[in-house]
Formats: structure tokens, sequence, C-alpha cells
């Protein structure tokens, strides 16, 4: 087992234990067969990747609804209104994670009212589905029909072609409930059973058992396309995908990166630029408020505003070839409109968003207004809040939550000591100091920026001092957030834990290890192409880490 410790930390915060040491040799892949044209060979040293195990995983609010969409859309006109469920619960900061997802009691309405809607759309044009539908068949075409509406919208819900024990089931529902009601109500019903599974909100990733290696599998090729799809797209594959794993297209790494490329060309990226999205919770500046008398500028309409601004960003980081990891944390260009470009320190008459320089005084995501108006109150900045951003996901160093006594802790009155001397010398007892050693410095650099994320050189308390020293190895100086941004920017910790991440959102697991096989190559690849993001999107996406799983 391989463990590291961060010393600047204290013995208090050991990383979990992680890999496992094993085969070293660097021309063979995980089932021990030599490479083919497409694989990556293991870097020098590196240990045998933990693989997921079997799961089946649980399709996010956003997903579901995206895959409901794609088995009705082609075959109505008529928009569905359809019942969005509500937030699943967010383990490690992802949606899509394998645990702590689960069915609630809402969901279950919500899947049923749902079927009820589009079971309603399909079988009044039933006709487009298959032709031997329209109108009313004859008794001795129904069952016919049935197979066939059957075949194209179980394969558009399961994302994959229906077992013929599956068709045979459904044909004894139909000829069951037909007994009872008319052709078109049984027909109703029939979709209802088929869009209220568990194979429409569920998506497998069991494998089959790969040949002379027991216990572990490789996801079919109809896995594999969905695994692909709802990762860069977040909906259900698309018919050439479709295409590609029933003509068995999908055997190989060299074959996978082709779909991947072309699911990037494609431009439906909303899977992919999620992972900004959730990595800083920026949706929830739709729920936060600010106070109308200090902040008259952050009218109604100005916090969807800036959640756009912040996904047309992310958007472009995943869909420009040309991004890398500067844009993310050190880019000085933001997407701004007339409405939102104060809160940028920039001006702007336009009503749509146009790219606009603003690196005087921010750079990346990490100062968007977005992700700061979350991470404070209604009138004051949340400093320690923003910096426990940058030290669990930039350096991925994870802090306990903090200790109960905190809540009731006030600073030092002592008016010889400014602001920020009291606050230093409160969290400097040996409970806190631990955590705070790294907070502090950096939460002083986020003081530059207020409720609503616009950039400030005082505040109420007096000017403010955004200058510290990270307690990293090496020490790290910095004068204010740009120079913070920009030292960390260039740390191969920080960039680690930038590819461990994605591991972990598009995995729908826990981070990799640092030296483990996948990690390395997809390091290796992100630094040997420029550290451009889609390098390392599309060696992950075509890594054995993706495609394998292992048996618990």
């Amino acid at each position: 087992m391989h463990c590291r410790l961060f010393l600047v930390l204290g013995a208090c915060f050991p990383l979990a234990c992680i890999g496992v040491i094993g085969n070293e040799e660097p021309n063979r892949d995980e089932e021990g067969s030599s490479l083919a044209a497409g694989d990556s060979p293991k870097p020098a040293g590196c240990r045998d990747e933990v693989l997921s195990a079997p799961t089946l995983r649980l399709l996010s609010p956003a997903a579901y609804m995206n895959t409901l969409n794609a088995v009705v859309a082609p075959y109505t006109r008529v928009v569905a209104n359809f019942v969005r469920p509500e937030e699943i619960f967010v383990r490690n900061g992802f949606r899509n994670s394998v645990s702590g997802t689960v069915v609630t009691a809402e969901m279950t309405d919500v899947v049923f009212k749902n079927a009820q809607v589009a079971a309603a759309q399909l079988a009044a044009n039933r006709g487009a589905i298959d032709a031997r539908c329209g109108g009313t068949p004859t008794a001795p075409v129904e069952l016919d029909c049935v197979t066939g509406v059957l075949a194209q919208i179980g394969r558009r819900a399961f994302r994959r072609p229906l077992t013929a024990a599956e068709i045979a089931r459904y044909q004894d529902a139909f000829k069951t409930l037909r007994k009872k009601w008319g052709f078109e109500d049984s027909l109703r019903a029939l979709f209802v059973r088929v869009l209220g599974s568990p194979s429409l909100f569920y998506r497998s990733e069991v494998g089959a058992a790969v040949s002379g290696r027991p216990g572990l599998s490789r996801l079919t090729a109809y896995e594999l396309a969905s695994a692909l799809s709802y990762a860069v797209t977040d909906g259900p594959p698309d018919d050439a995908l479709m295409a590609a794993a029933a003509g068995g297209m999908l055997e190989r790494p060299a074959e996978v990166q082709a779909q991947v490329g072309r699911l990037l060309d494609a431009g439906r990226l909303d899977g992919l630029a999620n992972f900004f999205k959730e990595l800083f919770g920026a949706d929830e500046v739709l729920t936060v408020s600010k106070d109308a008398k200090r902040f008259p500028a952050y009218t109604a309409k100005v916090p969807e505003l800036l959640l756009q601004s912040y996904m047309r960003q992310a958007r472009l980081l995943v869909a420009d070839p040309a991004s890398t990891f500067d844009d993310f944390m050190i880019g000085s260009k933001a997407l701004v409109q007339k409405d939102v470009a104060s809160f940028f320190g920039t001006q702007s008459a336009a009503t749509d968003f146009e790219m606009r320089d603003v690196g005087v005084t921010r750079v990346g995501l990490y100062t968007h207004p977005a992700f700061l108006a979350v991470q404070a109150d209604d009138l004051h900045p949340k400093p320690l809040f923003r910096s426990r951003f940058i030290v669990e996901r930039a350096l991925c160093i994870p802090l306990p939550p903090p200790p109960p006594e905190a809540a009731n802790a006030e600073p030092d009155p002592d008016p010889t000591l400014t602001p920020r001397q009291r606050f230093a010398k409160m969290t400097s007892t040996a409970t806190c100091s631990a955590c705070h050693r790294l907070l502090n410095p950096i939460s002083y650099a986020y003081e530059s920026f207020d409720a609503v994320g616009r950039y400030q050189t005082k505040d109420d308390a007096g000017r403010i001092d955004p200058s510290g020293v990270l307690p990293l190895d090496p020490e790290l100086r910095f004068s204010d957030m740009r120079s913070l941004l920009t030292q960390l920017n260039a740390r191969t910790d920080v960039r680690q834990c930038f590819v461990g991440h994605w591991f972990s959102y598009l995995l729908g697991r826990g981070m990799p290890d640092n030296e483990s096989c996948a990690a390395r190559s997809a390091f290796a690849r992100f630094e040997r192409e420029g550290w451009k993001i889609q390098s390392l999107l599309r060696e992950i996406l075509g890594s054995e880490a993706f495609r394998l799983r292992q048996a618990r």
C-alpha cells in the first residue's frame, strides 16, 4: 500500500492509502496481453490500477431528463411537460458519484409521473414509431406492432437492444392488459412499464468477464457507449454511437478515441462542462441572496447571467482544442455583457456575452463572480470558505469540518490589533492551527473580492492586505490573488490534483493514486501535449481504467 502525508497539516490529515504494488511490465495492458495500436504503454514503475467495481449508476436529474426527451422527441413535435426531479445527494463534490446516490420516494414518484406523460405521447404517435401501429391495427397485427415499438422504444430507453426474455415478458404483459382495455390504452400502459423501469434511470457498468482474468470485467459495447456519451454530453448515446456499439467498433482504444473525438467535435458537451460547475458549486449562485441596499446592481437577473457567463466559459475550456490548464487557473479573459460587466471590473454595452480581458484584478475560474458570490453571505464575503476550495480542489488536501467550538469563537477585541491580526491570533490555537496555517493566507487574498465578487482594495475594517505566505514545500509567498494562483498554477501537485478530479468525475468514484498507471499515463499525455484539457480528457476516456471493472 502507498500512503502520503501532508506535513504542512501536521499528523492529523493523512490521505487515504490507495494503490497496490503489482506487475510493472511497461508494455502490457491490464489483461496481460500485448498492447495494440491506440493503447498507451504503462509508464515505467507505475502501480497497477485499483479499478472501479461493477455497478449500476443512477442518472443525475439532468441526465435523466435528457434521456426521457431522447426517447420521446423523435416521434412527436409536442414538447413533453415532464416533472424535473430534485438534485440528488452530492458526494465528493460530484452528482454522478456511484456512492451516495439513491432513488428516493420523491424520485420514484417523479419517474412514474414522467413515464405516464411520455407513454401518452408515444401511444398517440405510435404510427411514427412503427407503421404497423398506425390507426387501430387488426388483432393479427397487434402483437407484431407491439414487438416493433418495443424494439425501438426499449433500445432508446435502455440504451441497448431488449433481450429476448424482456420482449417476451412485455408481450405477455400486453396480452394481459389487452383482455381488459382497448389497444391504445394497453399500449400506453405497456410504455409506462418500460419508461418506469430501473433500466432507464440507472445505467449498467457491470461488463462481461475477461478471458483468463477471473474477477475482471470489461464494459460491454453498449455500456461503454453509454459511459462515453453521458460523460461527454450528459445524455444517452446518439445513433452513430449506438451503431458503433452494434457493429463492434468499440473494441479497441483507437476506435474509442475516434468516437470521443467525434463527440467533442459535435459540440454537445454538457457532461464535460458540468465538471467545472460541480467542482465549484457555481449553480448555487441561483439560490443565494444579496442585500439590495448594499448591492443595488445585483438585480434579480444577475445570478442567472453570472451562471451563464461561468458555464459558457466552462464549455469553452472543454470545447476548444487549444484550451489549457493555464486558461482554467490563470486565464485573463471572461465572458461578460452589460448587466454583469461591473462585477468583473470592466464595462460592456453588449446585450449578449462577449469576451473581455479582466486580468488586471482577477484570473481563472477561482475568481469568477459566480463562485465568489456563492461563498459569501448577503453582506460580506466568506474568505475562509473560498480558501477551502483552493486547499481541497486545487491542492487536493482534505480538511475535516471545523470543531464545534469554532461557531462561537470571537476575535480578540484588543483595539491595537488589526482585524487580520485578531483573526490570526484567534486561529493560532493547537486545535485550529493545523488547518488555518493553510486557510488563513489564502483567505487574506480572497478578501480582495466582496460578497458579489467585485474587486475591492478596502472593506469596512479598512485597507485590505492580500499578501501572504503559504506553508507548502517549497514555501509560497504571494502579493495578491493573481500572484497566488499564478504560483499554484506552476506546481506539479496542483496539476496532478486536476487530473485526479477528472478521473473522479468521469469514473464516478474517489480520487486515484497519482502513481497509478492510468493517472501517470494521463498526466504524461497532459504534459506532453502542452497541458491541453482535451488531451487529458481523450486519455482518460480511452483508458483501461474507464473500460475495465474489478469484481468486489
